[in-house]
């Protein structure tokens, strides 16, 4: 459920709830008081945003959680072995995390990673979500891009895996309903055999009415709001509902932070005219300290969100 933090439309009750640092923040923004004032739309799925929400409100942003897209899990998902594989890559944390379920439901809850297969993901994010899940034994390998200067995404990730290529037979690729083939083409070309289990989809997600009245002030006001996109799909779907309500004039006035240069791509291509480079749009890492950094610097990229205004 979207939630928003901030001093505008906070209710009494929710503002008696918040931890010390969030009331603090509150209480420097009283009504009747002139304040520099930045908004923030932070649109991951559920349970990835509350981090760096927290970190923009000690900053004195204004942060509606509003996920674009809900993970929903996949039903009869005919659950391979990784036993049976040389190496198994996660496209998410959240692949991760349901095919862990899925084999424990097979093969019981003593079930772990056998320490001959090799586990794959694009960061470190995925990788910490396969940990927490509490399979690997000290023996298991895992092979993930870090080094954020490099990208964190299949192509990173491919140019780790060019000394295990000779190893690699059978490949299992562990993914939603849809997403990119780029790894797996990379992989069939090498002569490996690749299967793909898809094991969520992802749908948008529904407004609530809170949230929804919270982006009509907005834009009524004309109040400029930086935006995180975090894949393609969670933009179409956002850009879909804006068109619909008649936002699209003041979304293209609004800032957008996106996680790879794909997403770029596409809000430029969307928004802008396919123009090449826009300064509205910046391309962070997907790590909750290089969106931090994109957020507090957006200013000095030409993202200037930054509106005085009387609460």
């Amino acid at each position: 459920m979207p939630r928003y933090w901030g001093p505008k439309l906070l209710p009494p009750c929710c503002r008696m709830a918040l931890p010390p640092f969030w009331k603090d923040s509150v209480s420097r923004c009283l009504p009747g008081r002139a304040d520099v004032v930045r908004r923030a739309v932070l649109t991951r799925p559920q349970g990835r945003n509350e981090t760096l929400a927290a970190h923009l409100v000690q900053q004195d942003w204004q942060v509606l959680m509003l996920p674009a897209m809900t993970i929903e899990s996949l039903d009869h998902v005919a659950w391979r072995a990784p036993a049976d594989y040389d190496l198994v890559m996660f496209v998410s944390g959240n692949a991760a995390r349901l095919y862990v379920e899925g084999m424990r439901q097979q093969a019981g809850e003593g079930w772990h990673w056998p320490s001959d297969t090799l586990a794959a993901m694009v960061g470190p994010g995925s990788a910490d979500a396969l940990r927490a899940t509490g399979v690997l034994t000290s023996e298991a390998r895992l092979l993930y891009p870090s080094d954020t200067r490099e990208g964190l995404d299949s192509e990173a990730l491919w140019r780790l895996l060019q000394p295990e290529l000779e190893q690699l037979r059978r490949v299992l690729i562990v993914r939603g309903e849809q997403g990119r083939d780029w790894l797996a083409e990379q992989l069939r070309l090498r002569g490996i055999q690749v299967d793909l289990l898809p094991v969520y989809r992802r749908v948008p997600a529904a407004w609530t009415e809170a949230a929804t009245e919270t982006l009509q002030i907005w834009q009524r006001e004309g109040l400029t709001v930086t935006w995180l996109l975090s894949s393609i799909e969670s933009f179409r779907a956002l850009h879909v509902r804006v068109m619909a309500l008649g936002w699209e004039e003041w979304w293209r006035t609004c800032c957008f932070i996106t996680t790879h240069p794909r997403i770029t791509q596409s809000c430029l291509e969307t928004l802008y005219a396919g123009a090449r480079d826009c300064r509205r749009v910046v391309t962070s890492q997907p790590l909750d300290d290089s969106l931090l950094h994109a957020f507090l610097t957006a200013r000095q990229a030409g993202t200037d969100n930054i509106l005085q205004s009387r609460l």
